[in-house]
């Protein structure tokens, strides 16, 4: 059955408070298929060079494309949550969220892992799964497949009798009397 689901902007620790400093505390706003696009368009306009058909791209353009969509993506998420704790200035002065200070918060490789891991990551494998309307695999839905055709039993035997199989007549012997 398909489950709806309403996904709420979520706060993530990207990092742990560490002695004085306070943990890093971003409001992601839920990955959405929009997001995913313009993450992609703005993710092409950054490789001007990048060809318009990946699939004979090298590895390196490949890499850089998906490194450069995973930025896009999690700076979209935190300007759409829209609040983070934890993030200051040279001073130690709490900074707002911008697109600016976002960019600046996105060159630190440490925060961008964090946020790959546990922003972007999650959402993927959520992908992956479905929302549990998926068919079957094991041949019990229409799209189950046989994998068995004309199986039969080892030796040839019959079929134990269940409660759910009819009974049999019992056959009647010839009497010696007649």
């Amino acid at each position: 059955m398909y489950q709806l689901q309403k996904r709420a902007p979520q706060w993530l620790t990207l990092r742990p408070a560490i002695g004085k400093d306070p943990a890093v505390q971003v409001l992601f706003a839920p990955v959405t298929r929009s997001m995913k696009r313009r993450a992609a368009a703005a993710a092409r306009t950054l490789l001007p060079d990048l060809p318009d058909d990946l699939q004979g791209a090298d590895a390196a353009t490949v890499g850089d494309f998906i490194d450069a969509v995973s930025r896009e993506t999690v700076r979209l998420g935190i300007l759409g949550g829209g609040q983070w704790k934890g993030v200051g200035d040279a001073n130690r002065k709490p900074v707002p969220v911008t697109p600016e200070n976002v960019d600046l918060f996105l060159q630190d490789e440490e925060m961008l892992e964090a946020a790959d891991r546990l922003y972007l990551v999650p959402d993927a494998a959520r992908a992956r799964e479905g929302n549990g309307s998926a068919q079957s695999s094991n041949g019990t839905s229409a799209a189950g497949k046989d994998i068995a055709p004309g199986a039969r039993s080892p030796g040839g035997a019959k079929s134990a009798r269940t409660g759910s199989m009819p009974s049999k007549a019992p056959r009647q012997r010839k009497s010696s009397t007649s």
